[in-house]
């Protein structure tokens, strides 16, 4: 808040302090574990991480944990705080190993879980004039949705009749203020933690994410009062936005190149993104298929999965904060259930746009969760392993340096035990690495593995990646 002069903020609330004159504020109320609100203050700008772990329950350093968020302050002086106060629709707030984020999970705590959204309403003395506002967000959205892709592709974060949630068959859903009305503006869309924007002047609107912008001419005049943060009207799975968020700027300022300019610098610094813009060059390009990075199955209040709403924290995510910093370009195209043959089609119509030919290297992890699917749906190991090789055709016409699979080990004449012998056997003559995964306990809920389980199979992951990115 503090990089630029002349500009009217109206409603920001984050992790941690936006401005120097919130240094020891109040930043968030979280539910205990005794169902009692707790504020969560800043101490020289940072969360007091000590307090909120010893509440949550977990290491404030190594511990994995979240309760939920009733409450985010307005930094702005004018007291316009984000709320909500039904707790099925409440965020969450993570601390994932030392650090913090809210938490919305979007698709899968709606479709497995059949949860409802988990939004902040935004107050109504808000007044956001779609000719004039501007809208910033620090956000690093999962994948759950096979439409969903990076850099290079035409699908987008879309600004259109509901700004910042979705127009056409995807979107992202940072932001809903329902009275906005116009033409879409589309940006690609990226998994890593990204600066969101919006810009919408009497002459121009502007959307942007990571320096990818899209712009459009002025919406149609409208002034909406409020509205709600983390919500996605109209998308036929979800209504929620799906993903990280560490804060939320609003002003009625539309701002000047200069200003937006000034505005990101400080936020990829207050947000710690390291990594360089989508489409940049020289980077190790990975493609994670068939295992979406929210694969935690959600959230779910009642702790069957020892998460909280704003779940979803599997073995994708949990490599890509292990490997948070380093110049990787991470993209994702699986969807929530996908069989081998699903992959094998969303490749040919999505996921080829996710290689990168003017990358230093080209990785992808794939088909993955898929293999599971297609094995419960009755399908023996023998036949799994055709669908692999139909999927392996497919991407081959694109010049992948490393193609990584994982598989599980199983009793002998198991259906997974025989799709892993046949997978060994053929890794050479296929081109193909193979993580074979440790054994896993898995949940009894769903037959998921847990926290721990994902942790296990990250670890693995990471033991085969890491001497790729050399």
């Amino acid at each position: 808040m503090d990089a630029v002069t002349g500009v009217t903020w109206t409603a920001c609330g984050a992790l941690a302090a936006l401005t120097a004159k919130w240094l020891s504020g109040p930043l968030f109320d979280v539910i205990d574990r005794g169902g009692d609100t707790r504020t969560i203050h800043a101490i020289d700008g940072y969360p007091d991480i000590k307090t909120f772990a010893a509440l949550a329950g977990v290491d404030p350093r190594t511990g994995i944990g979240g309760l939920l968020c009733s409450k985010v302050y307005d930094q702005s002086g004018r007291g316009c705080d984000f709320t909500q106060a039904t707790p099925a629709n409440q965020p969450g707030v993570w601390l994932i190993e030392g650090k913090i984020y809210f938490g919305f999970g979007g698709v899968l705590s709606q479709k497995a879980l059949s949860l409802p959204a988990q939004f902040f309403n935004v107050s109504e003395r808000v007044p956001v004039n779609n000719r004039s506002s501007s809208v910033y967000a620090i956000i690093k959205p999962y994948c759950s949705n096979a439409g969903w892709v990076t850099d290079r592709g035409s699908p987008a974060i879309y600004a259109g009749a509901s700004m910042f949630s979705h127009g056409p068959a995807n979107g992202i859903g940072v932001v809903d203020f329902s009275k906005f009305s116009g033409p879409s503006i589309a940006a690609p869309v990226t998994v890593q933690r990204s600066i969101y924007s919006h810009i919408l002047g009497a002459d121009a609107s502007q959307v942007s994410l990571n320096g990818a912008v899209g712009t459009a001419g002025p919406l149609a005049a409208a002034t909406a009062m409020g509205g709600r943060i983390g919500f996605q009207p109209g998308l036929p799975f979800s209504t929620a936005f799906s993903g990280r968020m560490q804060g939320v700027m609003m002003s009625s300022t539309p701002l000047s190149a200069a200003q937006d300019t000034a505005v990101k610098g400080a936020l990829y610094k207050y947000g710690d993104i390291r990594s360089a813009l989508p489409s940049a060059i020289g980077k190790v390009n990975i493609l994670i298929d068939g295992a979406s990075f929210d694969q935690g199955q959600g959230g779910d209040p009642a702790g069957k999965y020892g998460t909280q709403n704003g779940g979803g924290y599997g073995w994708p995510e949990m490599l890509m904060d292990q490997l948070d910093g380093l110049d990787i370009q991470w993209n994702n195209i699986a969807a929530s259930g996908n069989r081998i043959a699903n992959c094998t089609s969303t490749y040919g119509s999505d996921g080829h746009l996710c290689f990168n030919s003017s990358a230093a290297k080209n990785i992808l992890v794939g088909p993955n969760s898929a293999v599971g699917n297609t094995i419960n749906d009755g399908k023996t190991g023998a036949q799994a392993y055709a669908d692999f090789l139909s999927w392996l055709a497919v991407v081959r016409a694109d010049k992948w340096d490393r193609i990584i699979t994982y598989t599980f080990s199983g009793p002998a004449g198991d259906p997974e035990q025989d799709y892993t012998d046949l997978m060994m056997a053929n890794a050479e003559a296929n081109r193909v690495t193979i993580v074979v995964m440790p054994s896993i306990t898995p949940n009894p809920f769903d037959g998921h593995p847990g926290i721990s389980g994902y942790q296990m199979m990250a670890s693995a992951m990471r033991s085969i990646l890491s001497p790729l990115l050399a």
